[in-house]
């Protein structure tokens, strides 16, 4: 009998929703980022409830993978949010957005899939499960390379006026903000890493300055000097990066891989459409 399954895939900004029929996608949509660090049980059952208005029909099986997701108690809200906003599941996995990457990626083969999003997070994987991982610290101890780090190491350097003076003065005419602003934004409101990783779009559309491509290429070569090494007992695999930095900073991504002897894999925005061929293996 043909049931239909809901994936899942969330960051800290946005959220993918994909049902399938018999492995076919028959819908998908796009919704706010899922974070069981920054929500209350309430909070992470209205988004469910949001997310499942307008879906096509009610899923027997749901396969959540998400950002935060690695302690068990952040599992277990999940999966006690999802049930209450979809009771007719009879099935609901949840798992780390690594893992996901990871199967959306490598599928059923062994490599190391990264992240580069909003954060980053790296991890080996053997073709069925992950065996190691890197990262996954925040934008605060970590998320190197990630939208949020590039936000972050932007505007800092703007703050400290080291940034080239027909840039600065591009990026306050734009943005219009003040230091008093920034740093309520960081220390004191919901969503810090969210609201560093939207001057990412500022340097994706000035990247052909030359201090804005060294800053993401920088950047790009910290994450792989911390990450990489921490995975080099896996052996020589593909390097595959899922998420929207990795998507949009492909060539400096692909560039700073070959200048450190990385064999670049696939870079994929969405996962989403690898996890629906995964489970319909």
């Amino acid at each position: 009998m043909s049931s239909i399954s809901l994936i899942i895939d969330s960051g800290a900004t946005k959220s993918a929703w994909a049902w399938t029929l018999d492995g076919a996608l028959i819908h998908s949509a796009s919704h706010p980022g899922i974070h069981p660090f920054f929500s209350d049980d309430s909070g992470l059952e209205e988004a469910f409830r949001k997310g499942s208005i307008g879906q096509p029909a009610s899923p027997a099986a749901i396969f959540y993978y998400g950002t935060g997701c690695k302690p068990v108690s952040s599992q277990t809200r999940i999966r006690s949010a999802i049930g209450k906003a979809f009771p007719g599941a009879a099935t609901i996995e949840v798992n780390t957005d690594l893992l996901g990457a990871a199967r959306a990626l490598c599928r059923h083969t062994a490599g190391i899939a990264c992240i580069l999003g909003t954060g980053s997070n790296s991890a080996y994987y053997d073709g069925s499960q992950i065996v190691r991982t890197a990262g996954g610290l925040g934008f605060i101890l970590g998320d190197e390379g990630s939208g949020a780090d590039l936000g972050k190491t932007w505007v800092s350097a703007w703050m400290y006026d080291e940034v080239p003076d027909e840039l600065g003065q591009k990026f306050a005419g734009q943005f219009g903000l003040t230091q008093a602003e920034v740093i309520e934004a960081v220390y004191r409101k919901p969503f810090p890493s969210r609201y560093l990783a939207q001057f990412a779009v500022f340097l994706r559309e000035n990247i052909e300055h030359a201090y804005i491509e060294r800053l993401v290429g920088d950047r790009f070569a910290l994450f792989l000097k911390r990450h990489l090494p921490l995975l080099a007992g896996s052996g020589v695999y593909p390097v595959h990066f899922t998420g929207s930095i990795a998507v949009h900073f492909s060539e400096i991504l692909e560039k700073t891989l070959s200048a450190y002897g990385f064999p670049p894999g696939r870079i994929e925005g969405d996962p989403i459409k690898g996890l629906a061929a995964y489970h319909n293996y």
